[in-house]
């Protein structure tokens, strides 16, 4: 997901161009609209591209000012060599219009508003899966529920991006730790709470206006400026004992008393005016649009880049 940032970024700078991304089966739903889709291991002729690329996509190891602190922005800005748009900072997911019928056809059948739990990651697994019991009693307090119904997508995953992106987008609410459907629902509008436990978001994902990230007390500290950039530009809350103040929060949102907890640290969009804004126009203005050899006019393929939906 973070990776369609980075396409159309080139896309942008360099509109002439042709993009083809190698990656797995099921990830169609982001490239479209930005680049070709090329199956992973399938016969791709790389000498057929006056380019080829193969990107790493690292953490940032630095910090950057009024940014996200993320790969995306390292992968921009570093290995690019571009000027980041703030109106590129969007995650690109567009779905199959009959899969997307399908599971909105099947949302319907239930008769209930659905619920999606996505609590255990497949990387890094101590840093950020959810106890079995905090699981557990989430599903069971929201299939008591008459007006509701969870659905555990570490039970009942997701085949391909579409799939997900569509049970995203037909869903009421998304309770997510930090893996790949996080990052899908960032692409949609879907109430979405992010858990987190030892990593940071402003380090992990970008900001979006409808996720609420779920801070510990003892949340892992960050830079200065990548502090102040999740102060301005994210939404969060601070819990003590999650499972406790997710509960509540369930229970509030169920009743559709969503104002504590849903808007209680408010994100605010970093709107620049007077001189700041003069200085960035004038920034953006001086800052080469990338450097010379991406200028001529060729295709670029870009080989495996993407993880699969449940990595992260």
């Amino acid at each position: 997901m973070q990776f369609s940032i980075v396409l159309k970024h080139l896309k942008h700078y360099i509109p002439e161009m042709q993009f083809a991304v190698e990656t797995l089966p099921g990830r169609e739903a982001i490239l479209r609209g930005l680049a070709t889709y090329k199956q992973l291991c399938s016969p791709f002729d790389v000498w057929n591209w006056e380019e080829s690329l193969y990107i790493n996509f690292p953490m940032a190891d630095r910090e950057y000012q009024n940014l996200p602190q993320t790969k995306t922005t390292h992968c921009i800005v570093d290995d690019l060599g571009l000027e980041p748009k703030a109106e590129l900072y969007s995650y690109n997911c567009i779905l199959d219009p009959e899969i997307k019928n399908a599971v909105f056809k099947q949302r319907d059948e239930l008769g209930k508003k659905v619920i999606l739990l996505h609590g255990k990651g497949v990387s890094k697994t101590w840093a950020k899966n959810l106890d079995d019991k905090i699981l557990t009693r989430i599903e069971e307090f929201i299939n008591a529920s008459d007006k509701y119904i969870c659905v555990n997508l570490d039970k009942t995953p997701a085949s391909t991006v579409d799939h997900l992106g569509a049970m995203i987008e037909s869903a009421s609410l998304c309770i997510f730790v930090d893996s790949g459907p996080l990052h899908v629902a960032g692409a949609f509008s879907t109430p979405t709470w992010g858990i987190w436990l030892k990593h940071h978001p402003v380090r992990c994902i970008e900001p979006f206006d409808h996720m609420t990230h779920w801070m510990p007390t003892d949340a892992p500290e960050v830079g200065i400026e990548a502090t102040r950039v999740f102060g301005n530009q994210y939404r969060s809350l601070t819990y003590e004992t999650l499972s406790i103040g997710l509960l509540s929060a369930l229970e509030a949102f169920m009743a559709e008393d969503r104002l504590p907890y849903v808007k209680r640290a408010v994100w605010v969009a970093p709107k620049l005016s007077g001189k700041e804004l003069e200085i960035w126009e004038r920034k953006q203005a001086a800052v080469a649009r990338i450097e010379e050899g991406f200028k001529k006019k060729r295709a670029i393929s870009f080989l495996g880049l993407m993880a699969l939906p449940g990595q992260g």
